[in-house]
């Protein structure tokens, strides 16, 4: 039952790698096809929306890291955690893909950390006792003891 789990996880975090990439991608291949005049404009364009995501649901900008402790110590809701998978992976794409300077590596941890958190109850209900390990205490511990948190997007 746990390999199930694991084997639904796995693939449902490959459909959102994936949906990165394309989103990603294209939103690039479409802004590099807009005239050379535009160039200047593009960045306008991704910082707007971006800031528009960010007017509604301010948790989706900057890098995130306050708010990946907040997923992984239980305070905050399903729903948000869910919201921000989706809100993140676009606010990335479309900031990433208009041509604005920043990171990607940062933004992506706090997309994956929300994307795993909320599959901890199940690995605890799916995983024998015996090899249930204690629950860290602090969300570095979370970053450190799971280096494929950040293979996902």
């Amino acid at each position: 039952m746990e390999l199930a789990a694991y084997a639904v996880l796995g693939v449902a975090g490959g459909v959102v790698s994936a949906a990165f990439t394309k989103i990603l991608l294209g939103i690039r291949a479409r802004f590099l096809r807009f005239p050379q005049k535009t160039v200047w404009f593009q960045p306008v364009v991704g910082g707007l929306v971006v800031g528009l995501m960010g007017w509604f649901v301010p948790q989706v900008l900057g890098v995130g890291y306050g708010y990946v402790g907040e997923a992984l110590n239980g305070r905050m809701a399903f729903q948000l955690m869910a919201l921000l998978v989706v809100l993140k992976l676009l606010a990335v794409t479309v900031s990433y893909g208009t041509g604005n300077a920043g990171g990607i590596f940062g933004p992506l941890c706090s997309l994956a950390q929300c994307w795993e958190a909320p599959w901890e109850p199940w690995r605890t209900i799916f995983s024998p006792p015996t090899r249930r390990l204690p629950a860290p205490t602090h969300w570095s511990e979370w970053v450190l003891s799971s280096p494929a948190s950040c293979a996902l997007p």
